[in-house]
């Protein structure tokens, strides 16, 4: 029998849904870090945060890009987390589209936008580096069309099944075609992780989903979905890196933890946009823009 909401978020051990969430966010920032102002530093020919030393500052930027892998596959693990745990998945899949909006032009401004000098205007910048902004958009948006993706497959999924075996073939073609047309979105969009992102949501999702239907216990709904995810995203550069991703979230006990909390709640929310302007400022003060 499938344990209620309540028995499945304060039970097991291991570490918590907030803990989890927090090495990500770390991950992420140490991440960003890297490429919002090592990266520039480097580019520049500056090398002014290693006095010189280039060797020294590529190792660096490496390493800080290497450990940031971490973070995207427990931040996709969680949007399915979330979805099933929701009260509201319509608000839920709101806020992440709202996000991603508000995101933009931090993401922008911290990882995407070459130098800028600190004096030019809001709307001449947007202007002069619009091409460059479409060529990558913020995590956020991957999310959210993840989310979108496994909604309509677990809806679709909900009719089709118990109606028979052409109903179920047809189901689940339908939800080939949304995972599709969803992907190529992304892919088409450019966001943070693109196709891949989506699909490893999906790959979470569908493990999950067997283990909401009480066919697979939690462990082994972890294991699954990691070791048919981390193949996958680890066809992308440097992502092999992501695999203590994968193993913490083998580690995750269910328990939701203090961030859900609900002056929590939005925390990760706000401090994604908050810490891309912290570091576009940053970069402005040391490096000129």
């Amino acid at each position: 029998m499938v344990q209620s909401m309540n028995e499945r978020t304060n039970s097991g051990t291991g570490i918590s849904g907030s803990t989890l969430k927090l090495i990500a966010i770390i991950c992420m920032l140490i991440d960003h870090i890297g490429a919002g102002l090592v990266f520039y530093d480097i580019a520049g020919g500056q090398y002014l945060l290693t006095a010189g030393d280039r060797a020294t500052e590529l190792a660096i930027y490496y390493w800080l890009r290497r450990i940031g892998r971490t973070a995207f596959p427990i931040f996709c693990y969680q949007v399915v987390e979330g979805f099933f745990h929701t009260r509201s998945r319509a608000r839920y899949l709101l806020n992440m589209f709202v996000f991603a909006i508000f995101s933009e032009i931090p993401f922008d401004l911290g990882l995407t936008f070459k130098r800028i000098p600190v004096g030019s205007g809001w709307v001449s910048m947007l202007k002069d580096h619009m091409e460059t902004a479409w060529t990558a958009q913020n995590v956020f948006w991957t999310l959210a069309l993840g989310l979108t993706a496994i909604w309509l497959i677990h809806t679709i999924l909900n009719i089709s099944e118990g109606k028979g075996a052409g109903t179920l073939a047809a189901g689940f073609a339908a939800s080939c075609g949304v995972l599709t047309v969803i992907s190529l979105t992304a892919q088409k969009l450019h966001t943070d992780y693109r196709w891949y992102g989506v699909c490893l949501i999906t790959i979470f999702f569908i493990f999950y989903r067997y283990r909401e239907k009480g066919m697979m216990n939690p462990a082994l709904q972890k294991v699954l979905g990691c070791a048919a995810g981390y193949p996958l995203l680890g066809q992308l550069n440097m992502e092999w890196w992501s695999l203590p991703g994968f193993e913490l979230i083998c580690l995750a006990s269910g328990k939701r933890g203090f961030l859900g909390r609900s002056r929590w709640k939005y925390a990760f929310y706000f401090f994604y946009p908050a810490h891309l302007i912290l570091i576009y400022c940053i970069r402005c003060v040391l490096f000129g823009g």
